[in-house]
């Protein structure tokens, strides 16, 4: 039963009985369902279920501009014009100072500015060496 997920057209045949539908999920139970039709029962009675078609997963692509590293980790520069879904998911590479800096602030927002007893210097010098800016 595991193979079948929800929004499978599949066909159930026991017989000269043949049920075609996309399957649903009830909400309640989390059992899949056809036409009102419980999946299971009618595997009870000896219907055999075929898959016939597994809808494609819609595919999300980048909207904000950037680096992207693709499915395969090449690297693709993004500005205004698509990226092919072909090589989807695509993940956005961050800047190191970009990444640092959100790293200092979830670091101050959690242990404050006293972190491991260092000075406001220590901070400043380790934000330096990762290209951290005011900014």
């Amino acid at each position: 039963m595991e193979q079948f997920k929800e929004g499978d057209l599949v066909e159930a045949v026991e017989g000269e009985n043949i049920v075609r539908g996309r399957l649903s999920t009830d909400a309640c139970s989390g059992d899949l369902y056809m036409h009102g039709w419980a999946i299971k029962p009618l595997l009870r009675d000896g219907y055999t279920l075929t898959l016939i078609d597994r809808p494609k997963p819609k595919v999300e692509l980048p909207t904000e501009p950037g680096v992207y590293i693709d499915k395969d980790g090449d690297p693709w520069p993004f500005k205004s014009q698509s990226l092919d879904p072909k090589w989807a998911p695509y993940t956005r590479v961050e800047p190191v100072p970009v990444t640092a800096k959100r790293v200092f602030e979830r670091i101050e927002s959690v242990y404050g500015e006293d972190y491991f007893h260092n000075s406001n210097e220590s901070w400043n010098l380790v934000a330096r060496e990762f290209g951290v800016t005011n900014d």
